[in-house]
């Protein structure tokens, strides 16, 4: 029962349930206040059903999966290393074409952070009527945080870094390179 209960977190659809359902009751006790509509109500609920139904549909295919045996025989190699350049070299254009072009909106760089850091609301509002290519550049950052950790913790991640704060400064870097 231990291992199946383990196996579960294998599934993506499991997270979308656990994190759909603690906004929600976080949601519903008051925690979050938001003036939120019936409707929208049942639409979350139904995005929560589905993520329970997909669960319960495919777990028979990750309860046969030995969570130790998990990723033995995968090999960080050297395609590895530029996969993991590219995405984030690319997560970082990304992220700087999105602060230029909205930037401009906030009279330059230094406007666009100000704005960043008292009141992000403001960039947030800015997005509904304008655009950035860079957002959508960004979401290679996903694939940075990906190698980042496969490069920690895969089996030959002892030769690219030595010690742990190497480890620790590699993930701040992808995880910069998220955000």
């Amino acid at each position: 029962m231990k291992q199946r209960f383990w196996n579960l977190f294998l599934i993506p659809s499991t997270y979308g349930f656990l994190i759909w359902t603690f906004l929600l009751s976080l949601l519903g006790v008051g925690v979050i206040e938001l003036d939120v509509s019936v409707n929208a109500m049942l639409i979350f609920g139904y995005v929560v059903v589905c993520f329970l139904v997909s669960n319960v549909l495919i777990r028979g295919h990750f309860y046969s999966i030995e969570i130790g045996k998990v990723g033995e025989d995968v090999v960080y190699d050297k395609s590895d290393h530029v996969l993991l350049a590219l995405s984030t070299l690319f997560g970082f254009i990304g992220l700087f074409l999105y602060v230029y072009d909205f930037s401009a909106s906030f009279g330059g760089i230094g406007g666009f952070f100000t704005a960043f850091f008292n009141d992000p609301l403001e960039i947030r509002a800015l997005a509904e009527d304008s655009s950035s290519i860079g957002f959508q550049i960004s979401y290679f950052s996903w694939l940075s945080i990906f190698y980042c950790l496969f490069a920690i913790f895969a089996g030959k991640a002892s030769t690219l870094l030595s010690t742990l704060v190497d480890k620790f400064l590699f993930s701040l870097i992808g995880l910069f390179g998220f955000f």
